[in-house]
């Protein structure tokens, strides 16, 4: 009776050690599985990344050249103006001073001219009356053509100016556009900094996680060499089968088939396990 105590007593320790191994096990696939689950999010979150840093990249390219285009167009317009504002300042250069300005209005020097033409063509004038209404003639007529080209040069003067402004605004536009494009630009460039760094980060972590994932192995193995061992034993000495005792039997490997081997392999037990694991 002590020994069949004695027997009943290491089955049932057996059997306790097996379930706390079992148990132990599917701890460890729960726990790899999750961090495989994990994994995988990281994966999803990196492709998200991937995908968003590459659309920045491809936008900042644009942006970089639409910069260029605008930075061409911009010194061409620059040179244009420089060019337009020497001209326009000889232009201001050769207009009439403030005071050369004539005593007498165009107007009062037409009627002056008309006055003296009349009195030529229609009075009986002695030889020097007439040649002094042509010296006064000629004089009025000198000062109406200044009149009349000053008032030109200042015509023209205001018509260019009005043209260089249209220019010059047109290239402030552009350096506007210049400057609205570069912040765009910079602002894009801080979103992949961004972007860049949580990829980096992800990828770090990924790594750790790697590593994580790999120290389940032997873990696991070490669980299954401990709990083949104890198989064994149960199968040696137990009259009761195996699957009671809640291990999963893996495909191709039959109730009848475990009875039928008066002892279990380590890599049959082994490989119970590992479909248990799989299944899991």
């Amino acid at each position: 009776m002590d020994e069949q105590a004695g027997e009943q007593q290491k089955l049932e320790q057996l059997k306790a050690d097996i379930a706390r191994l079992t148990t132990q096990l599917k701890q460890i696939g729960a726990q790899k599985d999750a961090k495989y689950k994990e994994r995988d999010e990281f994966d999803k979150h990196l492709n998200v990344l991937i995908q968003e840093a590459k659309a920045l990249r491809d936008q900042k390219k644009q942006i970089d050249e639409k910069i260029k285009t605008l930075k061409d167009k911009r010194q061409i317009l620059n040179k244009e103006i420089s060019e337009l504002f020497k001209k326009l300042g000889g232009m201001r250069d050769g207009l009439p001073k403030a005071d050369n300005k004539p005593k007498k209005s165009p107007q009062q020097l037409q009627k002056q001219i008309a006055a003296i033409q009349f009195s030529i063509e229609t009075e009986a004038l002695s030889f020097e009356r007439e040649k002094k209404y042509m010296v006064q003639l000629k004089e009025l007529k000198a000062q109406l053509a200044e009149i009349n080209s000053g008032e030109q040069k200042y015509t023209d003067y205001k018509k260019f100016r009005d043209e260089v402004r249209i220019k010059k605004a047109d290239a402030d536009a552009v350096h506007g556009e210049v400057q609205l494009t570069a912040k765009q630009n910079s602002e894009i460039f801080r979103q992949l900094t961004e972007k860049s760094e949580q990829i980096a980060k992800i990828k770090e972590q990924k790594e750790k996680m790697k590593e994580e994932i790999f120290a389940f192995k032997p873990q696991i193995e070490s669980v299954n060499t401990e709990l083949s061992g104890l198989l064994e034993q149960w199968s040696a000495i137990s009259p009761r089968p195996i699957a009671e005792l809640g291990v999963e039997i893996p495909e191709g490997l039959t109730i009848e088939k475990i009875k039928e081997k008066k002892k279990i392999t380590k890599e049959d037990l082994l490989e119970m396990q590992r479909q248990a694991m799989r299944r899991k």
